[in-house]
């Protein structure tokens, strides 16, 4: 008996630790610590982090199956680079399902305080030209739309897959000066607006114009950085 509690322990401890690498290998990624290309070390990374390589292992397979790491066999394995083609694929994905939701929430009329106090700490981060601040309560703030609508399990899924997308939009973050972030303030303005009046059409179109912009974006950080896509 004890013998089988130490290996759910271990597995449980096992389960853990791969979990975490799994997120703070993803953020790197995402946060572009790790560029697009960038070839991985099994072994630095087990030594920095101080871990066998069984829960690296698991991890990156998790990053691979995402499409945010290449694995080569008995080559290497490496950051993938910024796929165009996965950006407009996610991009008609989440505005798809973004549209949806406002027209959810429209349809209820729905309260949106979170949002509403959200779009306040955007106005301030923007008022002390903190764009990346700006940018990432950008994030939480579609991230309350689901919530208000009861799919944040939805949000999450879309999220998962949006490495792509997430990374192209992180490279133009340094071009994205306060006239365009203002521009995105009034855009989430117009679509709380057309939820709280019950407009279902409004609400659609005003999360549509809003979103339309990310492809165009992406497209201007595949310009300036090609060595990072593929």
């Amino acid at each position: 008996m004890a013998t089988s509690k130490s290996n759910s322990q271990n597995l449980l401890r096992a389960k853990t630790t791969s979990d975490q690498l799994y997120s703070l290998l993803r953020i790197r990624i995402l946060d572009l610590q790790l560029a697009p290309g960038a070839v991985i070390s099994r072994r630095e990374l087990s030594e920095e982090y101080g871990v066998s390589p069984m829960p690296l292992r698991e991890a990156i397979a998790r990053l691979s199956a995402e499409g945010l790491i290449d694995i080569h066999p008995q080559s290497k394995t490496m950051v993938s680079k910024i796929d165009m083609d996965d950006v407009r694929r996610m991009h008609f994905m989440r505005m798809s399902v973004e549209m949806e939701v406002a027209r959810v929430l429209a349809d209820s009329f729905a309260p949106m305080a979170e949002a509403e106090e959200i779009l306040r700490q955007q106005e301030a981060a923007l008022s002390r030209n903190d764009i990346m601040e700006f940018s990432t309560l950008d994030r939480i703030f579609h991230r309350s739309f689901h919530a208000e609508a009861g799919y944040e399990e939805l949000w999450d899924l879309v999220i998962s897959h949006s490495g792509h997308i997430d990374r192209a939009r992180k490279l133009n973050l340094p071009a994205s000066g306060a006239g365009r972030a203002a521009k995105f303030l009034k855009d989430h303005q117009d679509m709380i607006r057309a939820v709280q009046n019950g407009s279902k059409d409004e609400a659609s179109n005003a999360v549509r114009e809003h979103l339309q912009r990310f492809t165009v974006f992406a497209e201007q950080a595949r310009v300036r950085n090609p060595e990072f896509f593929k």
